[in-house]
């Protein structure tokens, strides 16, 4: 029986010796915990980024194919008001002629534009406003143009 406490005594001052850590070793755990938390947030927020970057980007795409399709609608439109001022002589004056012309400069010019814009996350939010701006500008523009 004696033995028996004897052998519980030194397993559980063992145990107490190896499950004490001194200060030091409590720091180093507790710096590879955080060393750890932030490496996994770290490659979190990239992978946030990137997801992010990945649907701004494909909302662009959305929004430029949007975009050739009411430029499509556009020449269309001002190409029919063309073809009905040239058919009616007392509209189809000179002056509105001219206004088509610029109706339809404007259009080719925001087609350059969407075309030639290269996608951007620092610039896509201001450049999809102005564009989307001008394109209703140049839509109202057309119908009030209609006779």
């Amino acid at each position: 029986m004696k033995r028996i406490n004897v052998i519980i005594a030194v397993v559980f001052i063992a145990a107490s010796i190896i499950g004490c850590q001194s200060p030091q070793d409590k720091q180093i755990n507790a710096q590879e915990k955080l060393d750890n938390a932030n490496s996994d947030l770290s490659k979190s927020n990239q992978d946030s980024a990137i997801k992010a970057q990945k649907d701004s980007a494909e909302i662009f795409f959305s929004a430029r194919k949007d975009w050739e399709k009411q430029i499509n609608i556009n020449q269309k439109m001002i190409a029919e008001l063309k073809g009905n001022a040239s058919m009616d002589k007392k509209k189809g004056t000179t002056d509105y002629f001219n206004k088509l012309g610029v109706l339809q400069q404007r259009n080719d010019d925001l087609t350059e534009t969407i075309r030639s814009y290269a996608y951007n996350d620092s610039t896509w939010l201001q450049s999809k406003r102005n564009i989307n701006e001008r394109m209703s500008d140049l839509v109202n523009s057309i119908k009030s143009n209609k006779l």
